[in-house]
C-alpha cells in the first residue's frame, strides 16, 4: 500500500517509486479516494506508461511490467486543495 498527501490543483504532484517484478501484472486500487485525482505511471527515465482517471473507470489500474525493475507513480489533483490518497497494489 501506497499513502501520502496529493498537493492541490497546480501546485506539483506526489510521486512515490514502486518496486516492481520484472515481469508480471501490477494492480493499483484507489482505497477511500475514488475521485479527484489523476494517476500517471512513468518509467523511472520519466518515459509516459500510462495514465489513469478514475472518473473513466474507478475500480483498478492494471498494468503489465515487462523487463522495468521500478515504477514511478505520479498523482496530480484534480481539486482547488490537496487530499489525502491511498493505494492498495498488489504486485505478483
Amino acid at each position: 500500500m501506497l499513502s501520502g498527501r496529493v498537493p492541490a490543483r497546480g501546485e506539483g504532484a506526489a510521486v512515490e517509486y514502486l518496486p516492481t517484478p520484472l515481469d508480471g501484472t501490477v494492480t493499483m486500487r484507489p482505497g477511500g479516494l475514488r475521485h479527484g485525482y489523476e494517476l500517471i505511471l512513468r518509467s523511472r527515465a520519466g518515459r509516459l506508461l500510462h495514465r489513469f482517471s478514475p472518473r473513466a473507470d474507478p475500480r483498478q489500474l492494471d498494468y503489465t511490467v515487462c523487463g522495468q525493475p521500478h515504477l514511478r507513480i505520479v498523482l496530480t489533483s484534480t481539486r482547488s486543495q490537496g487530499h489525502p490518497f491511498r493505494l492498495l497494489i498488489e504486485r505478483p
